[in-house]
């Protein structure tokens, strides 16, 4: 991601047993901010889901 020009944090947890990573990107200013970097990360192959986090 870093590559791409995108800065990420990552997070580790327990599910179901076993170790997951979620990666974050943002926050972004707007909707479309948010989407230039899915469609970004879509390009190089990562699929990606936009999340509205309310704060």
């Amino acid at each position: 991601m870093a590559l791409l020009g995108l800065s990420a944090k990552i997070t580790e947890r327990e599910q179901s047993g076993r170790t997951v990573y979620r990666v974050r990107l943002g926050p972004f200013d707007a909707r479309e901010e948010a989407e230039d970097a899915q469609a970004k990360l879509g390009g190089a192959g990562i699929e990606a889901n936009l999340v509205r986090v309310e704060r």
